[in-house]
């Protein structure tokens, strides 16, 4: 098991790190972005004008297993898609993320007016792990992409099988448990924060 775990610090260290940077950059930047457009939208057109304030409420607990095979799917599909040479579909799947996160805090926090509230309750408490468990994985398939491309056109050589080994193993020993936790964080605390402090 150690020797597991030095492998992936490894891996990380001297294959992946200048990815999960460069991605992780790049998701909180177009979150932020996201996030500003989302409220530009609805001041615009107006989407939440039905809203009442006082019948909006917080779900007292979610489904947590629900949410980590949720979670384990998009991240696992994230990774995965890395293994189609050239078109670099996680680009895709970093999109569909940060739109998704971004449209969740502008919509809830215009409902509540207090949208710093509702990121620091509701997205801070569980996205501590699960953010990273979701950039370690759109790296990893980047990663992938790149690393196969580079070997069909013959830029670098590597053993492929290397490569789906490492992203396996860092996936399997890093980002599923740091799912665990946050689907747990998402399903009992982050229910309980919400409702209590908004």
């Amino acid at each position: 098991m150690v020797q597991f775990y030095k492998d992936i610090v490894h891996f990380y260290r001297h294959e992946l790190k200048q990815y999960f940077r460069i991605i992780g950059i790049v998701c909180i930047t177009l979150t932020f972005l996201w996030v500003i457009f989302g409220f530009s939208l609805i001041d615009r057109f107006q989407f939440l004008e039905v809203y009442e304030e006082d019948t909006f409420v917080f779900a007292e607990h979610g489904d947590a297993l629900a949410l980590f095979f949720h979670n384990v799917r998009a991240t696992f599909l994230s990774m995965a898609v890395g293994v189609v040479p050239l078109l670099f579909l996680t680009l895709f799947f970093i999109l569909v993320n940060i739109s998704v996160l971004g449209s969740v805090i502008a919509s809830v926090g215009y409902m509540v007016d207090q949208v710093f509230l509702v990121f620091l309750l509701g997205i801070v408490p569980h996205g501590i792990f699960e953010i990273p468990a979701l950039i370690l994985s759109f790296a990893m398939g980047i990663y992938l992409c790149k690393k196969i491309t580079w070997v069909l056109f013959k830029k670098e050589r590597v053993s492929l099988k290397i490569v789906m080994r490492n992203c396996l193993m860092l996936y399997v020993g890093v980002v599923v448990p740091l799912l665990v936790i946050a689907a747990l964080v998402e399903a009992y605390i982050t229910p309980y924060l919400l409702n209590t402090f908004l």
